[in-house]
């Protein structure tokens, strides 16, 4: 290739002086993505074998304390997981330190890391999570509560765990629409977890997450892990969590009306209130 001078001298450009092709700066930005995926996978299991081992140390201790080192252990590789793959966490408001039932609207499987890199809480998912390769086993160890709402028996089970939990002085996190949504608003509440408050006598925190870009949602039959591949490529993204004042539970009111009440107030935050 030739350039013409001002003097219309011609000569051949420089390394530096030629255009880049459009399909160069396509493959390396391709490149560059590819090498952070790849990073944050190998620093994921480095904090999975980080816990493996750290869980292996609590087995000498006591049932309570190692409740409470395991709660420590799933919000500290909460954190360092949303660090390793670029989401920023904007907070507003605060979660109090005292035991509580946290309720959050459930968006995606990031939703329980983001609320516990904030604070140490038992979460509570779906049974079906604890057959997830790699990510199941552990979460077993870390202590998540799984329930099969389909079961009685597992039901009041999970009841009686959550109020042993509460008694420990844990907090415990719940997603009472029991599935994912778009986040656009909220699905119809399960009221168990809010009668577990009221037996406990706790407070209900209720939280709001809102992701950025939008698509993080992880609804309908998308599938887990090509959702997951397309979110550890980018470069960066965020979710602001709005904290809502707790909901102290009276005796004359239901579970019912705690559940409506929770939900109304999550739609405040929403809004921005």
């Amino acid at each position: 290739m030739s350039s013409l001078l001002d003097d219309g001298v011609l000569r051949t450009p420089r390394p530096h002086e030629r255009p880049i092709a459009p399909w160069m700066r396509t493959a390396s930005g391709g490149m560059r993505m590819v090498g952070r995926a790849i990073a944050r996978w190998t620093s994921a299991l480095i904090v999975m074998g980080r816990i493996a081992r750290a869980l292996r140390r609590a087995r000498v201790m006591s049932r309570v304390a190692a409740d409470l080192e395991a709660g420590r252990l799933l919000s500290w590789a909460s954190k360092r997981t949303c660090e390793i793959h670029g989401l920023d966490i904007s907070v507003v408001g605060s979660l109090p330190p005292v035991p509580c039932v946290i309720v959050s609207n459930h968006v995606t499987y990031l939703d329980p890391m983001v609320v516990l890199s904030l604070n140490a809480a038992r979460p509570i998912a779906k049974s079906a999570v604890a057959w997830w390769p790699l990510i199941g086993r552990l979460a077993c160890r870390l202590g998540v509560i799984f329930v099969n709402r389909r079961s009685m028996q597992q039901r009041a089970r999970v009841l009686r765990w959550v109020i042993r939990t509460l008694s420990h002085g844990m907090a415990v996190l719940n997603f009472p629409e029991g599935t994912t949504s778009t986040g656009e608003g909220l699905l119809p509440f399960h009221r168990g977890i809010f009668g577990a408050a009221r037996i406990a006598g706790v407070p209900v925190v209720p939280v709001w997450l809102e992701y950025s870009p939008k698509w993080l949602a992880w609804v309908g039959n998308r599938a887990f892990l090509g959702h997951y591949l397309r979110f550890s490529l980018l470069e960066r993204s965020s979710v602001t969590v709005r904290v809502g004042a707790p909901i102290f539970p009276r005796p004359e009111v239901s579970a019912q009306a705690l559940a409506v009440y929770a939900a109304e107030r999550m739609r405040a935050l929403q809004a921005g209130g």
